[in-house]
Parts: structure tokens; sequence; C-alpha cells
């Protein structure tokens, strides 16, 4: 159960912190372009990347926290910040081919799936 309470005490202000930051910069920048998005991943994945090695290559943090931090705040911040690393992960240990196939398998049918939404919900 310690596992499972152990990020959700950090999923809220990280997804709290991402909704604040992503409209405080769309409020700054206009509709035009999604800035706000693009700077919680790309924050979050250099968040992700520091404490990864923080935690499992230097060992400075320990293992309590580092659910804390990886799975329940920067999680919650943004879950793009995840892929990319489960994605640099498969490049280094498994193949190009894995990994592309991935990337492939992720965006890609996630976007359709939103885009499906539309007509799903217009049946209800």
């Amino acid at each position: 159960m310690k596992t499972f309470l152990l990020p959700a005490t950090a999923g809220g202000p990280g997804a709290i912190l991402r909704y604040s930051l992503s409209s405080w910069i769309h409020h700054q920048t206009g509709n035009a372009f999604p800035w706000g998005i693009i700077t919680v991943n790309v924050l979050g994945c250099l968040i992700f990347g520091l404490l990864w090695i923080l935690a499992e290559e230097r060992f400075l943090l320990s293992r309590s926290v580092s659910i804390i931090a990886l799975t329940g705040f920067v999680g919650s911040f943004t879950t793009f910040s995840t892929m990319a690393f489960e994605t640099i992960t498969l490049f280094k240990t498994s193949s190009l081919c894995s990994a592309l196939i991935y990337l492939g398998t992720g965006p890609f049918p996630g976007i359709m799936a939103a885009i499906a939404r539309t007509g799903i919900a217009n049946t209800i």
C-alpha cells in the first residue's frame, strides 16, 4: 500500500504545477501555438533526467524518494518525460527498431484516439 501512496503524495502538486505553468505561458504567448505544454514537456524531461541520474546512477536518492519524485511529481507534471526516457532506454538496451516501434505505437495511436473521441462523443 505504501508504494501506491508515495506517488500520490506528489501527484497533486505536479498536476497543479503543470496546469499553472502551462496556463501562465499560454496567457503570455496567446492561442496560436501550445507553448505552455511544450515547455512543460521539455522541462519535465529535464527534471526526470536529473532525478533519474541522482537516483539510479549516483544513488543519492532513496527508493521511496525516487518513487515520489519520478512517478508522483514528474509523472503528473508530464507523462511525456516517462515516454522519452523509456525510448532512450530502448535505444540503449534493445534496438533501434524496438525504440522506433515504441515511438510509433505511442504518440500516433494516442493522436488517433483523440481524433476518434469526437465521433464517439457525437454518438452518445
